[in-house]
């Protein structure tokens, strides 16, 4: 009885292993959680380079847009603490994807693809 009771367990392990092996990555739902990530990335980084032309822009005349120049200054450091952070929020999350989710590389070419589509539905601009 306890020899059935080990198979028992035994086939059981098998058969969720076997399933858990065989189960395929939802490649596109993956993708639009992750495209959120990424389109927020994409408008920072293009608020950055606003924010950089502005600061040229004041820097010409920094007798009369002191006041501005301080100001946009501190938009700056703002923007580019947020997007350190968001960067290393979206690297570590890719990471794991990465490691625990998309292994096979033809899951990786389909996540990238359908990251791809989602992100110019959204309407952020890959540069």
């Amino acid at each position: 009885m306890a020899a059935f009771c080990t198979m028992k367990k035994y086939y059981l392990f098998m058969i969720l292993f076997i399933i858990s092996c065989t189960q395929k990555v939802n490649v596109v739902e993956l993708a639009e959680q992750f495209a959120e990530l990424e389109c927020k990335a994409i408008m920072l980084k293009d608020k950055r380079y606003v924010l950089a032309d502005r600061l040229r822009e004041i820097e010409m005349d920094t007798v009369t847009n002191r006041k501005e120049l301080d100001s946009l200054n501190k938009i700056i450091i703002l923007t580019k603490q947020e997007s350190l952070s968001l960067a290393d929020s979206i690297k570590t999350q890719l990471d794991d994807l990465f490691t625990h989710h998309l292994k096979d590389p033809s899951d990786r070419v389909a996540f990238n693809n359908h990251l791809r589509k989602v992100i110019e539905t959204k309407g952020c601009m890959l540069h």
